[in-house]
């Protein structure tokens, strides 16, 4: 009945909306190397007391504190980011003192197991300006794989989302303005 047909399609929109965005801001760190950091379901190569950052200078948008790659080779790997299609994120270089970030490179390695990564970005050289950066992701990644090759300096690294960006506005469809028949721009 049309009842059901409503529920169903009611359940699947509120289904989807709540898979929109999977956001971490960094900001629960742990204070010391024994404490384990709380990031949602991120993987850390790199975790001491110097793993991050404090100060709004070396923050993204969302407020003090933010990961920081401090060390060559630093990883940090996504949770599942099964059905996400884009991520953004927000970094800043550090160069030390009379340093450079020219010759410093990070990684954006996707993988559909979580075992095989390969290269899909490499932001080089690595700016000493607050940016915010966006990337779609290849059909089928379910990891994402941040990996810092540290010529000098080091990464801020804040305000990390994963986005269906197919799905922008969902939440803002009405009952009466519902169809169901395939979206064209998909």
């Amino acid at each position: 009945s049309m009842k059901k047909l409503f529920t169903l399609i009611a359940l699947i929109t509120i289904s989807l909306v709540s898979k929109a965005q999977l956001c971490e801001n960094f900001n629960a760190y742990a204070p010391d190397s024994t404490t384990p950091a709380v990031y949602n379901g991120f993987t850390l190569s790199y975790h001491t007391t110097g793993s991050n950052y404090t100060s709004t200078q070396s923050s993204g948008p969302s407020g003090p504190n933010s990961y920081k790659f401090g060390r060559d080779s630093c990883t940090m790997i996504t949770p599942d980011l099964t059905g996400y299609d884009s991520i953004s994120f927000w970094m800043k270089g550090n160069a030390t003192t009379g340093g450079t970030m020219a010759g410093s490179r990070l990684y954006i390695n996707e993988s559909p197991d979580g075992v095989t990564y390969s290269v899909t970005q490499t932001i080089t050289p690595v700016a000493s300006v607050s940016e915010t950066k966006g990337f779609y992701l290849s059909p089928g990644t379910k990891y994402v794989m941040f990996f810092y090759d540290k010529d000098s300096g080091n990464v801020a690294f804040d305000d990390f989302c994963a986005s269906v960006s197919s799905l922008v506005g969902v939440n803002e469809v009405s009952a009466s303005a519902f169809t169901a028949y395939p979206n064209p721009s998909r």
